[in-house]
């Protein structure tokens, strides 16, 4: 007895595992330059860097890209944490997809929500459609739908929520959990959208789609971790007898519309815990019963453990939240104080001035009347002074008058001696005229 519920527990522990060919970005194995496990496509093909995959670059536009387990998925019971980061300028655009399909990359490649044909399984589609900052929405199709085509794509979401997720500056961490409560989706460790209306098989691959506009977003995964709750070996009965394709959940049915997640009062006091009935061990009486009442037992304990996890990470973070609003109330409250003291102290500075100002008002007087006399009289002085200052100014540095006589007498004879010279010339050349 005892070995077998040491074998039960470990089995149990092992069961919790991560899947190696479905991750990448953890214990640096985005170092190698390469994804194991992984088939990278598009119009250009992811580039790996030492901490992350950027699907969508920021320059060029309109870029495709993929990336596709090389493996199905074998177990009902997964979990994937992401966490993806999106930059880009005023009005980029782009979307990011994460599929859990049966065809895989054959029929889906590197298509987004809206070009993809027919398909068998579910995407989480991440883009700006919905509230002002984008949202984050699920789809199911089984094979006969096909969303390319399709008249009114938008209706056909059973979960959304939105969320911002444009140059934020940090990763956000999205989550997409899959188990015998149904499917959840959780985004920065906050519920987005929940619902147990919708069964997955396993055997599925697992992908994921980028692709920008002509003003793109760059889209950027750091890690992708993908963890099964139930090794194959032990994958309840429940899920044997489930058909091999997700049931889409009737967009008439208005029942079936998943709900805004519930607050966390509301959500504490839904909490439902498994419980086990009590049995005599004394009707224990084959080892294969025992297994079988450890087993429950041991797997209840989990499914509990699970909720009361799920709990505790929701409380802490609307406790988180509400004591980041209460520090930033306090520091509002701290600004609004040093600008009173501020405030306080212009205002004596102000009185101050003011008992200056009206108590020597007498003297200011005082000053202002010599400050006018002062600059009257040296208006005065400028007067009288100015006039002779010029007068000898002009006669020191002018030219006298005998020098203007002087120079009028020697032109006076320059001009007579020239018409005498001309005169005798004349007379000399009409004499030898005559004589010719």
């Amino acid at each position: 007895m005892r070995t077998i519920v040491l074998t039960l527990i470990a089995s149990f522990a092992a069961a919790q595992k991560e899947v190696e060919f479905a991750s990448f970005g953890q214990r640096h194995t985005l170092e190698l330059g390469y994804l194991p496990g992984w088939n990278l496509g598009g119009s250009q093909r992811p580039q790996i860097l030492g901490d992350k995959v950027i699907f969508t670059p920021p320059y060029p536009g309109e870029v495709t890209a993929s990336a596709w387990t090389t493996e199905r998925l074998n177990s009902p019971d997964f979990t994937i944490n992401t966490k993806f980061l999106a930059n880009g300028p005023d009005h980029g655009g782009g979307n990011l997809q994460i599929w859990y399909s049966r065809e895989g990359e054959a029929a889906i490649k590197d298509q987004s929500l809206y070009t993809v044909e027919k398909f068998t399984g579910l995407v989480i589609a991440i883009d700006q459609h919905g509230g002002p900052g984008g949202g984050i929405r699920g789809f199911l199709n089984d094979g006969t739908t096909s969303f390319r085509n399709h008249p009114h794509l938008d209706t056909a979401a059973f979960g959304h929520c939105d969320y911002s997720y444009r140059n934020r500056g940090l990763p956000s961490k999205l989550q997409i959990k899959h188990d015998v409560n149904g499917l959840e989706v959780t985004i920065d460790d906050k519920p987005c959208f929940k619902t147990d209306k919708v069964t997955l098989p396993p055997n599925y691959y697992l992908g994921l789609t980028a692709s920008s506009s002509a003003n793109p977003d760059s889209f950027e995964v750091a890690k992708f971790i993908t963890s099964v709750g139930n090794t194959p070996s032990t994958i309840p009965p429940s899920y044997q007898n489930r058909e091999k394709t997700p049931k889409p959940l009737p967009l008439s049915d208005n029942t079936n519309t998943v709900s805004p997640p519930p607050s966390i009062n509301q959500a504490a006091n839904d909490i439902t815990i498994e419980h086990v009935s009590d049995i005599l061990a004394s009707t224990l009486e084959t080892s294969a019963s025992q297994f079988a009442d450890v087993h429950d037992r041991l797997q209840s304990l989990g499914h509990n453990t699970e909720r009361l996890f799920s709990e505790y990470i929701r409380t802490s973070a609307s406790l988180s939240g509400r004591i980041e609003e209460l520090h930033s109330r306090l520091a509002r409250s701290d600004q609004l104080s040093s600008m009173q003291k501020q405030i306080t102290s212009l205002e004596s500075a102000i009185r101050e001035l003011k008992q200056v100002v009206e108590g020597g008002g007498g003297d200011m007087k005082g000053m202002l009347g010599e400050l006018h006399e002062s600059v009257r009289k040296r208006h005065d002085n400028l007067e009288k002074a100015l006039p002779g200052h010029m007068g000898n100014a002009i006669a020191a540095h002018g030219p006298s008058m005998g020098l203007y006589l002087l120079y009028a007498v020697f032109l006076q004879a320059g001009i007579l001696g020239g018409y005498v010279w001309w005169r005798r010339r004349r007379e000399q050349s009409m004499k030898a005229g005559k004589y010719l």
